[in-house]
């Protein structure tokens, strides 16, 4: 073959090589279609209302409230519920989750009913540990990609409730976390994780025995990573590309979980402001919040004092976030609540909508449900999963 030939034949064939593969307006190669993402909030329930060892009048009432709450724990066995908790997960194939009410329950080894003057140690329950167990019996691993502790709380427990401290066994202690979990996978990484409790907090009185009530705050947060995933690589079409991978495409975002104050109205509100003026919120693609917001956006109702100083609306917290430009990605059914002790019959007679899932700036949902309400996934023994329902949506974002 000629020079002139051999330029010629070697000219089209990159033509045809070019028209082969994808161009930006540019004509620079065109990078792939971003991934979907499934995203999950899920409260796992700490197994008990604390309600009646927070406001106990006296040390004597706190103890004995406090070792009904130890009962209940007990009796609400997340041992059991974890395997169901896990199961939906895994069902869900979600790529993070946002877990709120994850304890760590534990009692004092030497028998010191002292308080928080010697810190329990002995682990009872550990509910983060427990429930990665049984993602993992499934098949599947999540780390760890954030803790936020939340409330600490140590009292005596009184088991006899008779009105007076002769029944008191040892000390009990429950904290409580929330965690963002993040699937294990070469397609997914995380990196810049920021968490911190918020400034608002709704003061109680908690007499710890043998003292005069000391104040107490009962402390809420909020987690955030930046998460990547990159789609599966696959293998263009055309005998011209055989063997050449296409273009991976990737999403990039960050992704929050937070719980909000659920006693008071205000000092939800105030969190949610803090959460928005903090920066947590911000990311140059998009950002996903995900949690237990206690706020639901269709409440009519106002709150006053003595839980709320200021009357503020029940609604107000989620109107905060969304006014920052959030949109609801979540469910629109109600997602809470089961009765504390997790027994109700089926159906779920959930009430209110405060699990959510946000995403800003607006996103394409392609799906999601609610999980938590089906009888069929309820323990051998009747219990619920969860007090909450939790919400998942898989959404289409941007690169």
């Amino acid at each position: 073959m000629g020079g002139e030939l051999r330029v010629a034949a070697v000219a089209a064939l990159a033509a045809v090589a070019a028209l082969a593969l994808p161009l930006g307006a540019d004509g620079a190669k065109k990078k792939g279609k971003p991934p979907k993402v499934t995203v999950m909030t899920r409260n796992l329930y700490l197994g008990s209302d604390l309600t009646a060892a927070l406001v106990a009048p006296n040390p004597v009432e706190a103890s004995e409230a406090a070792g009904q709450i130890w009962r209940n724990i007990q009796e609400t066995n997340f041992i059991a519920r974890a395997k169901p908790l896990a199961q939906e997960i895994v069902d869900a194939h979600a790529d993070a989750v946002g877990l709120q009410e994850v304890a760590l329950v534990r009692r004092d080894t030497a028998g010191e009913a002292d308080g928080s003057a010697t810190p329990a140690t002995e682990v009872v329950y550990d509910f983060l540990h427990q429930l990665r167990s049984e993602l993992r019996a499934r098949g599947v691993n999540y780390r760890v990609a954030s803790a936020q502790g939340e409330g600490d709380l140590e009292l005596p427990l009184d088991f006899v409730d008779d009105g007076t401290p002769t029944g008191v066994a040892y000390d009990g202690r429950l904290t409580i976390r929330d965690v963002v979990l993040v699937k294990d996978s070469k397609r997914l990484k995380f990196s810049r994780e920021r968490s911190s409790n918020y400034e608002a907090a709704f003061p109680v009185d908690v007499p710890p025995a043998g003292a005069g009530p000391e104040d107490l705050e009962v402390l809420r947060g909020f987690n955030a990573v930046d998460v990547v995933k990159r789609k599966r690589a696959g293998r263009k079409r055309g005998a011209s590309s055989a063997g050449r991978k296409r273009s991976v495409g990737k999403a990039k975002f960050r992704f929050v979980n937070t719980h909000l104050e659920a006693i008071s109205a205000f000092f939800r509100a105030e969190q949610a402001s803090e959460l928005v003026a903090s920066g947590a919120l911000d990311h140059p693609r998009q950002t996903i919040l995900v949690g237990d917001l206690n706020s639901d956006p269709e409440d009519p109702d106002v709150q006053g004092p003595p839980f709320s100083p200021t009357p503020t609306a029940e609604a107000a917290a989620y109107n905060t976030i969304a006014d920052a430009g959030f949109v609801d990605v979540g469910v629109t059914v109600k997602t809470c609540c089961h009765a504390n002790d997790l027994l109700n019959p089926p159906p779920a007679a959930f009430s209110s909508r405060i699990d959510h899932i946000l995403v800003n700036p607006s996103r394409t949902r392609l799906g999601g449900a609610l999980v938590g309400a089906d009888p069929v996934m309820r323990t051998p023994t009747g219990l619920w999963p969860s007090d909450h329902g939790g919400v998942f949506s898989t959404l289409k974002l941007k690169r």
